[in-house]
Order: structure tokens, then sequence, then C-alpha cells
């Protein structure tokens, strides 16, 4: 009886702590803009260009960062109106370094513009909010075996996205990734939490 008991003990011990956490222990409120995946900028509102870039980057990039979307559309920004651009040299311009000082969220906000100054992403002087990120709760939503964070995410101007995104990572550095979860989950969590499920757009 005591072996049996010794076992199950450790089957309860091995099934709590069979979640590899990269997650929790993360600073959300100064992540670096590079661990943090494209689609924490991307929008829901806009212009055709806005929405065609969105497509292309989903469909060509998926690997991207948040700088290098935030680069790339700044860029899809200057060109005409309803333009697609094919290339993706075109694109994200060639930098040779990101400045992680500053290409980081101070107490879980951005509050600059990327530039690229001799090469090396930075941010410009001038303070306007662009990104502001807040944890909800730490879970393995999908059952993976790595812990995910739901992320409640916010975006500047008067139709401003707010929505929410599931993010994980399988390595203690470097970028998350989204986690996709579906619709029927997100509305089960906003019966027990009163966070409202994410636009579809945002999928």
């Amino acid at each position: 009886m005591r072996a049996i008991a010794l076992i199950s003990i450790a089957i309860l011990i091995s099934g709590c702590t069979s979640h590899h956490d990269y997650v929790s222990q993360y600073d959300f409120s100064s992540a670096l803009l590079e661990d943090l995946p494209w689609e924490m900028g991307a929008p829901i509102v806009g212009n055709n260009t806005s929405f065609e870039y969105l497509d292309y980057v989903r469909t060509n990039h998926s690997d991207w960062n948040y700088v290098q979307y935030h680069i790339g559309r700044q860029m899809m920004d200057d060109l005409e109106y309803g333009t697609v651009v094919n290339d993706p040299a075109d694109i994200v311009p060639q930098y040779d370094s990101v400045d992680s000082d500053s290409c980081r969220l101070v107490d879980g906000k951005l509050w600059h513009h990327l530039c690229i100054t001799n090469g090396v992403v930075t941010t410009e002087t001038d303070r306007r909010f662009q990104l502001e990120v807040v944890p909800i709760r730490y879970d393995d939503f999908n059952n993976d075996g790595y812990m995910d964070v739901l992320i409640h995410r916010f975006l500047p101007g008067s139709a401003s996205p707010k929505g929410e995104l599931v993010l994980s990572r399988k390595q203690p550095v470097g970028k998350f990734h989204v986690v996709e979860i579906g619709h029927s989950w997100f509305r089960r969590m906003e019966e027990e939490t009163g966070v409202k499920p994410p636009d579809p757009k945002w999928e």
C-alpha cells in the first residue's frame, strides 16, 4: 500500500510539473520588441493597404517579430494607396541590429515609433503611444506541455483595436509565438473572467 501511495504521489507531482514554463517568469512590462510576434501590432482597422499588408505578412512572413512588422508597415504607409509589395526586400529595410535598450516596452507600453539610424533600429524621440500589453492568465491552453499566457493588447487611435492573444515559447529565451485558440474557449473565458473574445480578424 505504501508503494502504491508513493507512486500515486509521484504521478500527481509529475502531472503538476509537466509543463515546460518559459513564459510565466518573463517580464512583459519591459518586453523586448524582438521577443514579441508580429501579430502584437497587426491592424484590424485601416485602409486597403493595411489589410493587404496584414495578409501578406501572414502568408509570407509568419516568423517575423514586432520590429520587422512595424518597420515594414511604416514603409507600406508611404506607398500609393492599395499597393501590394511582393518583394520582401522592399518591405523591410536591411538593418544590422536592434537597440535593445530603447526597443522595448516601458511599464508594459511602447511610447515611440521605430526608426533606423546608421543601420540600427532604435526609437524616435516623440512620445506617441503605440502598444500596451497586459498579461491576464497563465496556463497550458492548448495542452502541448508548454506554458502559455493570455495577453490583452491595446493599440492607439480612435478606432484602436483591443483584443486578446495567447502567446507561448518553447525555449527559455527568444521570440514568442501565437497559440491558436478557438472562439469557444474564449467564450468560456469571457464567462469566467469578463474578458471579451477577440475580433475574428485578429486570427
